[in-house]
């Protein structure tokens, strides 16, 4: 790795630390530049300004760099796309990936709360981070749903979307609570693969594409 990426990576890891700590609009550009030990103007020189650096970090902890939308795995697979099983394959793929992110990827914690941070207390840079990360997201989705079935509207598509995300932040938001009620040992990763597959299969029915039927998949 190039000391310039080292850099960039250095910064983008103490944003991702301090943005998760104490939140996008309390966090000062010096403050990650001391954190990572780098200079105030490797900031601008590698992310423009501390707005895109949070983007940048809000892409990092949300896993969207590492691929976990449905438009994304149907771009890498195309010929997925091409049979009814194929394109359920790839709502299952997406769905596992993204729980297997949210839930049992490196450095869970800060990725959990940079998140969660936002979703629950806005910050002013929300409106760039909904432009350029969540609404790509989401519109990407929509087209592969619009694929499947032409005939729906953009609101039903917009909730046809929304549901694979929504259950992985209803779960993130309820773990504690969740575990609190049924105990830590039914709270684990075989409950959030079951809970993956299911939220996967429920897009699959709506969408009219085959289930599973093995063993493996119940």
């Amino acid at each position: 790795m190039t000391q310039q990426n080292n850099t960039r990576q250095a910064l983008l890891e103490a944003a991702c630390q301090l943005f998760a700590e104490h939140g996008y609009d309390a966090v000062s550009t010096r403050m990650i530049a001391e954190t990572a030990q780098v200079n105030l103007g490797g900031i601008h020189y590698h992310f423009g300004s501390k707005e895109k650096l949070y983007v940048a970090a809000f892409n990092h902890a949300t896993a969207m760099d590492d691929r976990c939308c449905i438009s994304d795995i149907a771009a890498e697979n195309p010929e997925l796309m091409e049979t009814p099983e194929g394109q359920a394959e790839i709502i299952r793929i997406a769905t596992l990936k993204m729980f297997d992110e949210f839930f049992f990827g490196e450095t869970l914690s800060w990725k959990t709360r940079i998140m969660l941070r936002e979703l629950s207390s806005p910050s002013s840079a929300q409106p760039i981070l909904a432009r350029e990360v969540i609404k790509p997201a989401l519109t990407g989705d929509m087209d592969f749903i619009r694929r499947i079935q032409p005939g729906v509207s953009e609101q039903t598509a917009l909730a046809w979307a929304n549901m694979l995300h929504a259950q992985a932040i209803f779960h993130l938001l309820c773990q504690g609570t969740l575990k609190l009620m049924f105990g830590v040992r039914n709270i684990n990763r075989s409950f959030y693969e079951t809970t993956a597959r299911e939220a996967a299969n429920a897009l699959i029915l709506l969408l009219g594409l085959p289930l599973v039927t093995s063993a493996e998949s119940r």
